[in-house]
């Protein structure tokens, strides 16, 4: 297994380290999709998934329905020894992995309004303190 070397092109802005994140999902050692789809009602069954799995299949799909909706995700950086986090809207983050180049139409870098709309939608129902967004790169090594 080769070591992952990726480059991280994203509309959204940085949360830092996991230190510096103030969110009750942390706090709370959730991922931030399924914080958020607990704010529909969505809870993940209780009880093993063995025996349960018909239960955890209909949870992911609802959570994936959500999630897939606002656009929107908090994503990891810097390594797999040490996780940086930033936030950015899906559809405007391309991963570029090592010996993989991504290209892309200049369109991609447009940025509309209800993206950004979207992005803070997303950071409200995540309670992620709101910073103006803006183009980043990044990488990641793992």
């Amino acid at each position: 297994m080769g070591t992952s070397t990726d480059a991280i092109l994203y509309f959204g802005f940085d949360l830092g380290s996991e230190e510096d994140l103030d969110a009750p999902w942390i706090e709370e050692d959730m991922e931030v999709d399924a914080f958020i789809a607990a704010k529909w009602g969505v809870v993940e069954p209780n009880g093993p998934f063995t025996g349960n799995e018909a239960a955890y299949r209909e949870y992911w799909e609802k959570e994936k329905s959500i999630i897939d909706r606002l656009d929107c995700h908090v994503d990891i950086h810097c390594s797999s020894n040490y996780y940086c986090y930033f936030v950015a809207i899906k559809s405007k983050t391309l991963t570029a992995r090592r010996g993989y180049p991504e290209s892309f139409d200049k369109s991609f870098l447009d940025v509309s309004k209800e993206d950004i709309d979207k992005l803070k939608r997303y950071c409200e129902l995540a309670e992620i303190t709101w910073e103006d967004p803006s183009w980043a790169i990044a990488s990641y090594w793992g």
